[in-house]
């Protein structure tokens, strides 16, 4: 069929004879039939979608509660925001009747409702016990065995050792360790709500207190030298009959864990260390086998004795994972040593993931192997890629677009960098997917040009814009912008870690008056500070967090400056005098804004007045947030710990957590565990939820 008569598929059934007629006096039969086929095509779609809402892996947001219903199911929650494991609950829900009460399906369930990897332990049966000698002895009433490969195990959801019961008993309560004492009539469920995130073949930092030499010995995983413990890189579950292990989740790494599988020696594959594993090293480019390392603790204190062991046992290297350190046997050159490895977080700045990456004309590829590959289209630095940028600007003065993408995790060590950035131009740093390079540059600097060569009427410059996208970047230094070009300029930040400052200032070209707009999504950064007649702020998802030793506001901008904050930890005070939106958010200070602005939802340390029309907000005086950790380099970073008041921890707009981690939803996906784990437990049991992270 022709395409003209695919768009009008009604009026090309009609007989030439009548289309000849309707052509004759202008064709209102073909504009009627046109309004009927629109209509038409909208019946079409209704009963595609009608098809669609039969199943539930592809109906509607609004059919779920209609198909829950039919399974039986009558208390989903509140579908308004996006919940987890509404759709897999009701998908699952026959499966589930039938195997009700078994223990497994407590742990099945609590996935899919929370979306966190969950193991559930019948508590009981660890308790030691006296059986009559012509009972064969069971793991529950051994005495303990400390030579024993499960020894590594003791005090995590996997330990099976026997111990003495606990009369108290676990009950309900949220937050004991692994270690508690059994007890009779209880079910244990461990979840892990932080993800883990595997780096392949990265760049080793060195330590924090060795500042000096092209060779060390004291490495670190983290790129920037900071401890920071490891995490296993969880496997796929391939056989839902198998027993689950620690290798199935994302925990961190224990000394003893690490102890226990090095200690299995050539014979048996190793289950953390490997090039596909959780832990891998490489010196020159040639893989330390397992039997070549050891697991201890590098407290920076008793490296000498570490030497002494190495030597004499004719290893290479000792690894401990609960500060994420290794030491060398040998000097190595800081670029020679790479490194696998996983660590946990949430997902906010700077991570190892899947990203969509950008398409732009101009494609810039940066890796640090350039060199060694002889690859023209590969550049060695990020200097020589901006070299390459300037080249295309000059070749396209009407407006460059380009992306200038970096394909490994190494360290770029950069001087001090500057961005050309004509009117008209657009440009993308960016991370290749799964990467997660470390550009240590002091200061990231943005500059304008007089690249046009037309002089500009006031009136046609809004048709040219300027544009700089940071997207996955791990940026050690600051971004500055010092002047404001004859275009408006869009400066967005979006899944970025900046150890330094945003900072933009200057007034740019003689009778340049076009804003600077700065936008920064699922970032943090040290501090945001917008200058003299700046456009506005945007920040979402994000922390602000000028660390321990800066004294000075994290956030401030111009009064001309309109702001928007909304979903973000601010540590510090906030100088915002045109705030115009202030939600679900925590500002660890004191908040200056104007009184007409629409703040709330969210904490701060309120004036001596605050004014009336700031709503569902907590001013700090009885109750403050709570975190795990206030270190940037912990898993739990600013993450709200378990004993942080319900008004802050589920004060938000949606029911949710104030904050960065609102999007985690975790109070969501801890209020759907809760609504179900009486229905779903064995007979006489209670439920005890212990947070492994």
């Amino acid at each position: 069929m022709p395409p003209q008569q695919s768009a009008e598929r009604l009026y090309h059934l009609l007989p030439l004879l009548y289309r000849q007629r309707d052509a004759a006096v202008g064709q209102p039969l073909r504009a009627l039939l046109a309004v009927l086929e629109s209509e038409l095509g909208r019946l079409e779609s209704d009963i595609a979608a009608a098809y669609d809402d039969w199943f539930i892996e592809t109906c509607n947001q609004w059919v779920v509660p209609y198909l829950a219903d039919l399974v039986g199911i009558s208390d989903l929650s509140d579908l308004a925001t996006p919940q987890f494991g509404q759709r897999r609950r009701v998908a699952n829900q026959v499966a589930y009747q039938r195997r009700k009460g078994r223990l497994p399906m407590v742990a099945h369930i609590a996935r899919d409702v929370t979306a966190w990897p969950a193991f559930a332990v019948e508590t009981g049966r660890q308790i030691a016990q006296t059986l009559p000698l012509r009972r064969p002895l069971t793991a529950a009433n051994r005495l303990f065995a400390a030579r024993s490969a499960q020894a590594a195990l003791v005090n995590t959801p996997f330990d099976t050792q026997a111990r003495a019961a606990d009369i108290g008993g676990m009950g309900r309560e949220n937050g004991r360790s692994p270690g508690s004492l059994a007890t009779l009539g209880t079910v244990a469920l461990y979840l892990w709500r932080l993800n883990s995130y595997p780096v392949r073949r990265a760049q080793a930092g060195v330590q924090q207190r060795i500042t000096r030499g092209r060779q060390t010995r004291h490495f670190s995983f983290d790129p920037l030298g900071r401890d920071t413990p490891l995490f296993v890189a969880p496997e796929a579950i391939d056989d839902l009959d198998a027993p689950l292990l620690p290798r199935h989740f994302p925990q961190p790494i224990t000394r003893a864990l690490l102890t226990t599988d090095l200690s299995q020696g050539e014979s048996a594959a190793s289950e953390l260390v490997g090039p596909r594993r959780s832990l891998a090293i490489w010196l020159h480019g040639r893989y330390l086998r397992p039997g070549e390392l050891l697991c201890g603790e590098l407290n920076g204190q008793n490296s000498a004795a570490w030497l002494e062991l190495l030597a004499h046992l004719k290893k290479t290297a000792v690894v401990d994972p609960e500060n994420g350190r290794l030491l060398l046997a040998d000097l190595q050159p800081r670029e020679q040593v790479m490194v696998s490895y996983a660590y946990g977080g949430g997902d906010i700045g700077s991570r190892p993931r899947r990203m969509a990456l950008s398409a732009a004309p101009h494609l810039i590829q940066v890796s640090r192997a350039a060199s060694a590959q002889a690859d023209p289209s590969l550049l060695p630095s990020l200097a020589a890629a901006l070299a390459r940028w300037e080249e295309i600007c000059a070749a396209n003065s009407a407006g460059a677009t380009a992306t200038i993408r970096l394909l490994d995790s190494a360290i770029y060590d950069e001087p001090e960098l500057i961005i050309s950035l004509p009117d008209n131009a657009r440009l993308t740093l960016e991370t290749s997917s799964e990467e997660r390079p470390l550009l240590r540059c002091p200061r990231l600097s943005v500059r304008y040009p007089a690249m046009m060569k037309l002089a500009l009427a006031r009136d046609e410059e809004h048709f040219f814009e300027q544009a700089l996208t940071l997207r996955g970047l791990f940026l050690d230094g600051s971004l500055e912008v010092g002047e404001r070009g004859r275009s408006p300029l869009t400066l967005q930040v979006d899944q970025c870690t900046l150890t330094g400052a945003v900072i933009v200032t200057g007034a740019g070209h003689e009778g340049a008056n076009h804003p600077a707009n700065v936008e920064v999504v699922r970032s943090v950064v040290g501090a945001i500070r917008l200058q003299e007649g700046n456009g506005r702020l945007i920040l979402r998802d994000s922390i602000v967090d000028p660390g321990p030793d800066d004294d000075v506001s994290p956030v401030q901008t111009d009064e001309t400056s309109a702001t928007t904050i909304e979903r973000s930890t601010i540590v510090g005070d906030a100088e915002l005098p045109q705030l115009q939106t202030l939600a679900d958010s925590l500002i660890l200070g004191r908040l200056n804004a104007p009184a007409a602005a629409a703040v709330q939802y969210s904490y701060f340390l309120a004036p001596a007045a605050p004014p009336a029309d700031w709503r569902h907000c907590v001013t700090g005086v009885g109750e403050r947030p709570l975190f795990i950790s206030r270190q940037a380099a912990d898993p739990g970073y600013l993450q709200l710990a378990a004993a942080c008041p319900a008004a802050i921890a589920a004060g938000a707009s949606d029911g949710g957590e104030m904050g960065a981690t609102n999007r985690w939803r975790n109070h969501h996906r801890q209020q759907n565990l809760l609504r179900l784990r009486d229905d779903y437990l064995p007979l006489g049991y209670e439920l005890a939820v212990v947070h492994i992270t």
